[in-house]
């Protein structure tokens, strides 16, 4: 058989790959030669027996090259996107050898430009496009149907709760060979999903996508109840709670509820005593991360905020609410007896004790007792006084 000029072109310099063909345009004309000779298969002469052949090679080259683009995404190679049939990993949420036809059959009907071509043995029946799948293989449990034996036995691993995929690392095991590569990564610190703005790198492409809308500014997560936005769905459903007034998160102790289990993490410290956030400076140590916070302005003088009337700064934000009540007025705790306001919740509290008799501040030399710790520091000024003139 005389080699073709493409052949000629191939072998003159040397290389193990073809030149660019449009392979899209031959195949469909190989295609229209087959349909037009009825489902029999038997074409009209040799020439066009011969044409169906090169074309259903130059169409298996294009397996290769849309593997090629499925590997650019899921970060593999193309022997792995080629080869993700046998393990059942499927990429873009296609089976296989399926996914690389569908990936042709896109490109097709988009109109975009053939990529080269690569020469590929191979029967044309295989990568004619697929617009349906052959779901054979049905699950007993749910009913579903899969394309491949292989996702059916990972798909029943859900039902059973059966761990094929063991780390070697720290024993943890998985029902998804693909669930057991992402957990790898904690080990090995892998992070292969780069933030293109900021160039923050995730372990998991989710968490990248998650990362990007607060570049984008995206909150796809809409309440039904109040239309609030949020860019996760976890803190949307962690609103909700709000509207519901559901509290799942419950203390084993005092039996106290929460909406958040990071309330009821804080929470539970109370009763341990724990205190894990330390001061670097004069060691005191807090039950909460904002409290080390707070503490450490008096180290540093910082006082961010600020009252818009007088310029005031203070180094907490409810001090600075406490201020502002002094321009407006307000008075927003009330004695319950003699309905007596206050802007301060503590300047009550110390008013009630006129009412209760309540005098727990006590002097260690004469036992008197006051209702105010200021009274008791004015109180004992007159023993140091009279202690001096002695």
């Amino acid at each position: 058989m005389t080699p073709s000029k493409t052949e000629k072109e191939t072998s003159s310099r040397g290389g193990t790959g073809s030149v660019e063909v449009p392979a899209f345009q031959g195949r469909m004309k190989a295609m229209d030669e087959w349909n037009t000779t009825g489902s029999s298969g038997e074409l009209k002469g040799n020439r066009s027996r011969r044409a169906l052949s090169q074309e259903g090679s130059r169409c298996n080259g294009q397996r290769i090259v849309a593997a090629r683009r499925v590997a650019e995404t899921t970060g593999d190679t193309a022997s792995t996107a080629m080869g993700r049939k046998r393990n059942g990993d499927a990429p873009l949420g296609y089976s296989g050898q399926t996914a690389l036809r569908r990936e042709q059959c896109d490109m097709l009907h988009k109109g975009e430009p053939p990529p080269p071509a690569v020469t590929w043995r191979g029967n044309l029946n295989e990568f004619q496009p697929v617009h349906g799948e052959d779901r054979r293989y049905s699950c007993d449990e749910c009913g579903e149907s899969f394309s491949q034996q292989v996702i059916l036995r990972a798909h029943r691993c859900m039902h059973s709760g059966e761990q094929l995929f063991c780390c070697d690392v720290c024993k943890k095991s998985f029902s998804q060979q693909s669930h057991l590569k992402t957990h790898q990564r904690i080990h090995s610190g892998e992070k292969p999903f780069c933030c293109d703005i900021c160039k923050k790198s995730f372990s998991q492409q989710s968490h990248l996508k998650t990362h990007q809308r607060i570049h984008s500014g995206e909150k796809p997560f809409c309440c039904d109840i109040c239309k609030k936005s949020f860019s996760q769905q976890s803190h949307l459903k962690t609103h909700q709670r709000i509207h519901s007034g559901e509290k799942p998160f419950c203390c084993d102790i005092c039996k106290k509820s929460f909406s958040q289990q990071s309330h009821l993490k804080t929470h539970q410290r109370i009763h341990s005593g724990e205190k894990p956030f330390c001061c670097d400076i004069c060691k005191k140590s807090f039950s909460q991360q904002s409290h080390l916070k707070t503490h450490q302005r008096i180290h540093s003088g910082e006082k961010p905020f600020c009252c818009d009337i007088c310029k005031k700064s203070f180094s907490q934000q409810s001090h600075l609410k406490t201020h502002q009540r002094i321009h407006s007025g307000e008075k927003p705790f009330c004695c319950d007896i003699c309905k007596k306001s206050f802007s301060q919740q503590s300047h009550l509290k110390t008013h009630q004790r006129i009412h209760s008799g309540e005098k727990p501040f006590c002097c260690d030399i004469c036992n008197k007792s006051f209702s105010q710790r200021s009274h008791l520091k004015t109180h004992l000024r007159l023993h140091v006084d009279v202690c001096s003139k002695s």
